[in-house]
C-alpha cells in the first residue's frame, strides 16, 4: 500500500490521523481495563455477604456490552446504594435517639407500621 504524501500538509494530515488513531486505541484499552476492574469489583462480595442483585445485573451488562441495559442497571445500582445509605442513616439516628430518649425511640419503632 502506497500513500501519496507529496506535500507538507499531506504529511501533517497523515501524522494527525495516526496520532488520533493511537489516542483512540489508548482510550479504548483504558475503557476495557476499567470495565474489567469494575466487573471484578462488582462480582466480588464483601466478606460474609453476597453481591447485590443490582451489582450482578451491572456485571452482566458489562459482559454483554449492552449500553442501554448498562444505563438502566447503573441507575438501579445507584438507587440501591441510596436505599442502603438511607437505611444506615436511619439506624444511626435511631441509635442516637435511643441514647437520648429510649422511650420515644421504642414508640417510633412500635408505631412505624401504623398508618395512624
Amino acid at each position: 500500500m502506497r500513500l501519496p504524501i507529496a506535500s507538507r500538509q499531506a504529511w501533517q494530515d497523515f501524522k494527525n490521523a495516526g496520532v488520533a488513531a493511537l489516542r483512540g486505541r489508548r482510550v479504548t484499552d483504558e475503557a476495557v481495563a476499567q470495565l474489567l476492574a469494575w466487573d471484578e469489583f462488582l462480582h466480588t462480595p464483601v466478606i460474609g455477604a453476597q453481591p447485590a442483585t443490582e451489582s450482578m445485573a451491572l456485571v452482566q451488562t458489562l459482559r454483554d456490552q449492552d449500553l442501554e441495559a448498562y444505563g438502566k442497571a447503573l441507575e438501579a445500582l445507584a438507587a440501591a446504594h441510596e436505599r442502603k445509605n438511607r437505611a444506615r442513616r436511619c439506624t444511626e439516628l435511631l441509635g442516637a435517639l435511643r441514647a437520648g430518649h429510649s422511650l420515644l425511640a421504642s414508640r417510633l419503632i412500635d408505631d412505624a407500621d401504623d398508618p395512624n
